[in-house]
């Protein structure tokens, strides 16, 4: 087989790809109410903050869907739907956002906005704003 059909045939899964490449990163950030940390994603799913001893968690994105996991409970996700599986700088976007996690407020709209070092995320209309920066 060669390498146009190739990539062809694997073409979903190497989109998603350039999502986790892009998600993986060591980031500093900080919110809007002081809280700051150095937050970790890796590839394999896996994701830590630095902030209140150290918050561990899960990551996954399927089908459009970024999903965050801080517990075993699904409820306890927050979700984030209609994510492209390519994003770069110069991204700007409103995208729905379902959330388990009552520090952000729950259901609403997640704006985004990256650019070439920074993703700036801005919860349910200016509740919460977390920028983070790469590290």
């Amino acid at each position: 087989m060669g390498r146009r059909n190739a990539l062809r045939y694997l073409g979903g899964e190497l989109k998603a790809q350039t999502l986790v490449a892009f998600a993986k990163d060591t980031r500093t950030y900080e919110s809007d109410q002081d809280h700051r940390g150095r937050l970790v994603v890796r590839g394999d799913g896996s994701r830590h903050t630095t902030q209140w001893g150290g918050i561990a968690g899960e990551w996954q994105y399927n089908g459009g869907v970024v999903s965050l996991l801080d517990g075993s409970r699904e409820s306890d996700a927050l979700t984030v739907g209609k994510v492209p599986e390519t994003i770069a700088a110069g991204f700007s976007r409103t995208l729905p956002l379902a959330s388990g996690w009552a520090e952000v407020g729950g259901d609403g709209d997640l704006d985004v906005q990256v650019t070439k070092d920074t993703i700036r995320l801005t919860f349910g209309g200016g509740q919460r704003v977390i920028t983070c920066t790469r590290a």
